[in-house]
């Protein structure tokens, strides 16, 4: 039996998502929750449609959800997909509010209904071979260079976007480990269509870390690369199919 799912959001990025899920043969999509009627137009009519998450959730109750629409909404939904077991899946950032992000956080931990954080560059099966031997030797610095070009989500500051992948790579290679504080700076700015590149720089354990994020760049980049001692160093590319 196929997973009934539902979409939040119908904006460029939501759109992605949708044409993700009508390629897997065990997802069934069958709602759109979307306010924009031009974005409505181009998503094909064979699902129903409903403006608002309100008048969806009084009468339907899917096997999950994708949250891809306003990140200061999906407290809310969080909220009501709980008290009816729900599943969800969050695009990020979690929230523009810190605070809805702990409260989020907390119902994650209650477990009632499961809650996911749509990171996949911790499931590419390149960054976990690439975990197994990376602490063989000793590290001296870490320099990642993620993002794109262009802004996909135009209210949504970069560094809160393609930001997140580094960030969350960094936090899962030093799991359970003290990481200092981290600064940031704007390098790069197109004021034109708020394109933006930071540079982030923190350390955990003597290792030096070393951050390009953000949509400013020529092209998709997805890149690692780790400084041993004597000189040596590795780079991963991630946009490659094969390490």
């Amino acid at each position: 039996m196929k997973h009934k799912i539902g979409i939040v959001g119908c904006g460029p990025w939501a759109n992605t998502v949708i044409k993700k899920i009508e390629q897997n043969d065990l997802l069934d999509l069958r709602y759109v929750i979307c306010r924009n009627k031009n974005n409505k137009k181009k998503i094909s009519s064979k699902y129903k449609f409903f403006k608002t998450f309100e008048d969806f959730i009084n009468k339907h109750t899917p096997d999950s959800l994708y949250l891809a629409g306003d990140p200061n909404s999906y407290l809310e939904i969080i909220k009501k997909a709980h008290k009816k077991n729900i599943d969800c899946i969050i695009e990020k950032p979690l929230s523009l509010r810190i605070e809805d992000a702990k409260k989020i956080r907390k119902y994650q931990k209650l477990q009632k209904n499961k809650i996911y954080f749509n990171l996949p560059n911790l499931n590419d099966y390149k960054f976990i071979e690439m975990k197994k031997i990376l602490f063989q030797r000793k590290i001296l610095k870490i320099n990642i260079i993620e993002g794109g070009y262009g802004p996909f989500r135009k209210k949504i500051d970069p560094i809160l976007d393609w930001g997140i992948h580094p960030l969350s790579t960094i936090l899962n290679l030093f799991i359970n480990k003290k990481i200092g504080n981290i600064s940031y700076k704007k390098i790069l700015h197109n004021r034109r269509n708020n394109s933006k590149i930071y540079k982030l720089e923190t350390y955990c354990h003597n290792i030096k870390i070393k951050i390009l994020t953000g949509n400013l760049f020529k092209q998709k980049i997805r890149k690692i690369k780790i400084f041993y001692t004597n000189n040596d160093f590795i780079i991963y590319d991630f946009n490659l199919k094969k390490i």
